[in-house]
């Protein structure tokens, strides 16, 4: 299926969200990691990144709520940081 699906698709990375350091949430990322890797080898994901993990915050959900993006909503978030990281790398993206 995946191979008749959309053979023109380039997928250009995955981004694990919700994240907590939970020993639960390690464990579901180190899968991300091995599913990431297995997807690699299809044509369609070879230049696939796996970008970092957007950690669960409270504040995320809240500038949803609110309509405004999480920079303006919570400036001072951590999680802005992993945001503006992924950003950079999908700008860089070919």
């Amino acid at each position: 299926m995946l191979a008749t699906a959309n053979p023109a698709l380039q997928v250009a990375g995955m981004i694990p969200t919700l994240y907590s350091e939970t020993l639960q949430g390690k464990r579901a990322l180190r899968t991300i990691q091995r599913v990431y890797e297995q997807v690699k080898a299809h044509p369609n994901f070879a230049a696939a990144i796996l970008h970092p993990a957007i950690p669960r915050r409270t504040q995320i959900a809240n500038a949803a709520e609110a309509h405004l993006p999480v920079a303006v909503h919570a400036p001072k978030l951590d999680a802005i940081q992993t945001l503006n990281q992924i950003v950079t790398q999908l700008e860089q993206t070919p």
